[in-house]
């Protein structure tokens, strides 16, 4: 699998515009758990009913006082097709921020990555990814945070 990796703070752009970045050193970072089953990776398939895609949500849970200040979402399609994708930042004050928004076709089994910071400089408590596309194709998605870059 090829991974690419992206660096952005409030982006918009295609999901297929992939600039180098730097790897983080995995010792200062730590993958997030999805808020309802604990686990690291979630594999999701689209499912587009009568009102709409009705499963596009994933929640992942910063731990509080980690002092991480930098995260990487991770996406693997599993087909080709196009995908829209969102990544939000929740704040315990009740604040949202909308750091990453876009969509395109993609390549299945490639990695696409990318690296946010907080645009507010607080730490928030959730990572929520939203990711909608055509009826019943599939993904796999994860965040990791780290506290230096």
């Amino acid at each position: 699998m090829k991974k690419v990796y992206l660096v952005g703070l409030a982006l918009l752009g295609s999901l297929g515009a992939l600039l180098p970045a730097k790897a983080m050193a995995q010792s200062n970072c730590v993958n997030l758990q999805e808020v309802t089953s604990g686990q690291t990776q979630i594999r999701k398939q689209i499912r587009v009913g009568f009102l709409g895609p009705g499963n596009i949500h994933t929640d992942f849970s910063v731990p509080p006082n980690s002092g991480l200040q930098f995260f990487e979402v991770s996406f693997v399609p599993e087909n080709q097709a196009r995908y829209d994708a969102e990544i939000n930042f929740r704040y315990s004050s009740g604040a949202q921020a909308t750091v990453f928004s876009s969509g395109g076709d993609v390549t299945p089994n490639q990695v696409y990555s990318r690296w946010f910071v907080s645009p507010t400089g607080d730490l928030p408590f959730l990572i929520n990814t939203s990711v909608s596309g055509e009826n019943n194709t599939a993904y796999t998605i994860s965040v990791r945070g780290c506290q230096d870059f």
